[in-house]
């Protein structure tokens, strides 16, 4: 099963403003749009990533995260590196996500 975080990310789910406003269907106007890491993103994250089990999952381990979940036994520094490395990268790109709609 999906977390909600993952499903906020699926533009077949997602309601008509939601895809208008994440550029689900169609690029973003140029204002609106992003770079991260040099990499120009105008459209929604799951256009670009649809193909990959991998972020998909990391989604969903970022949104049991936030619910105090982790998916390996102990604390969160006794967690893989790529996990934590990844949950920030996540963290990262939410926060530019929140910045542009304020």
């Amino acid at each position: 099963m999906q977390s909600e975080l993952a499903k906020s990310h699926d533009c077949q789910t997602a309601g008509p403003l939601i895809r208008s406003q994440l550029g689900c269907d169609e690029p973003l106007l140029k204002e609106l749009s992003f770079s991260v890491d040099g990499i120009f993103i105008d459209r929604c994250p799951a256009f670009y990533l649809k193909n990959s089990n991998f972020a998909y999952e990391a989604l969903e381990m970022h949104g049991w995260r936030e619910k105090g979940i982790l998916p390996f036994p102990g604390g969160y520094l006794d967690q893989p590196n790529k996990y934590v490395e990844t949950m920030n990268y996540l963290d990262y790109l939410f926060s530019l996500k929140l910045e542009r709609f304020k």
